[in-house]
């Protein structure tokens, strides 16, 4: 799956607003109920209720809020009036509409008097259609143990107990959890974010001192994608796992992949594959995270083709550019690719069918051949192992 992963997008659903607003919640039997999940676009999607209406929902407690598409709003008949002003995953300040929801249901709970907001979610899942978005202000409010391997969670008004790292965490005014970690001695506020499906990422204007002496991965490009579509052109920097994080009560034993870029509102943001190496308990209610039976990783460097490609106005072009590879000199961003693998790139009829003739040749280990706009030579891309260099 990571292969996989490295070739597409890190999916960012991140909101912030001032417009903040509580939930009532009722445990119908007052006990622990199970609830399976699955991974799309290697997040966690759920099963809710929404004024009796099932759906299938992101489970983020990076937005601050829940979310629906229009069309699910119109089944479940949620009615959305005021606009409110938000910031996106990737900095990016938008306009969406809000509501009162009289019903949310997950399992046995029952949320009354939610707020949420509406949102086109084609715009950051176009191959995987879900209803929407499970938000902070109903995670916040009761706990979670999560099995990831399993593919399961627990929810409970109870807090769970389990031997651990236990990491103490503060609910912000907009509902976002933060936990203060540090990395070779410099503090990092960071915001906890099941809805951003990468490690860990660090604002690069904010503590950029961590790059020093480094050896990295350097991309030129964008790299994510949120409810306002593509972000933005940013050159980021990857260190690979050789950086622990200490909290309070001790370190965690597995060290991410950290990336540092420019359009972040935090100094750091963790994300959902970092939790999925452990097992996870999110006590709300006693502001704690619990982290379990960590799993070791890989020392190898990840494998990946080093270029992503989506498409832009109709076209697919090249959206990002790994440097210091033989081939990053012939590409450039935005470039209009029109041949792939000796045959018309319009054979592709969207980005899904795309992605998953991406997928085939990542799991083959093939080389990729891509042709630009009317040249009249192909571009060879090997699947490869990760080239580092010094930071300068």
């Amino acid at each position: 799956m990571n292969r996989y992963y490295l070739l597409l997008l890190l999916v960012t659903v991140n909101y912030f607003s001032s417009f903040t607003a509580y939930s009532y919640v009722q445990d119908k039997k007052n006990n622990v109920y199970e609830i399976p999940f699955e991974y799309v676009g290697g997040l966690m999607v759920i099963k809710a209720k929404v004024n009796g209406v099932e759906g299938r929902f992101i489970f983020d407690n990076g937005a601050t809020h829940s979310c629906f598409n229009k069309e699910f709003a119109e089944r479940s008949k949620v009615s959305f009036r005021k606009r409110v002003r938000i910031t996106d995953g990737n900095n990016n300040r938008t306009y969406v509409r809000t509501a009162r929801v009289k019903q949310i249901e997950i399992s046995e709970f029952s949320f009354s008097k939610a707020s949420a907001y509406l949102i086109d979610t084609k715009k950051f899942f176009p191959c995987d259609p879900v209803d929407g978005i499970i938000g902070a202000s109903i995670i916040n409010i009761v706990n979670w143990k999560i099995d990831f391997k399993q593919q399961k969670m627990f929810i409970s008004l109870k807090p769970f107990s389990e031997e651990g790292k236990r990491i103490k965490t503060n609910i912000s005014s907009n509902n976002s959890t933060i936990i203060n970690f540090r990395v070779d001695g410099t503090l990092l506020r960071t915001k906890v974010d099941t809805g951003f499906s990468g490690e860990l990422k660090v604002n690069i204007l904010r503590k950029g001192s961590l790059l020093r002496s480094s050896e990295i991965e350097k991309k030129v490009g964008i790299s994510s994608l949120s409810v306002t579509g593509l972000g933005n052109i940013d050159t980021t920097y990857t260190i690979h796992r050789n950086k622990k994080l200490k909290y309070s009560g001790g370190e965690l034993s597995v060290a991410p992949k950290i990336i540092f870029t420019r359009y972040l509102k935090y100094e750091a943001r963790i994300g959902l594959e970092y939790f999925k190496k452990y097992n996870l308990i999110i006590n709300s209610l006693k502001r704690e995270y619990i982290l379990s039976n960590p799993e070791e990783t890989d020392p190898e460097l990840e494998t990946s083709y080093g270029v992503r490609i989506y498409p832009v106005e109709g076209k697919f072009k090249i959206i990002q550019i790994r440097s210091g590879e033989p081939f990053s000199g012939a590409l450039n961003l935005m470039d209009e690719i029109s041949f792939i693998d000796k045959k018309p790139a319009d054979r592709f009829d969207d980005w899904c069918q795309l992605k998953e003739y991406l997928r085939q040749k990542t799991d083959k280990k093939e080389s990729l051949f891509i042709r630009l706009g009317n040249r009249d030579k192909d571009v060879e891309i090997p699947y490869k192992k990760v080239t580092l260099q010094s930071f300068n």
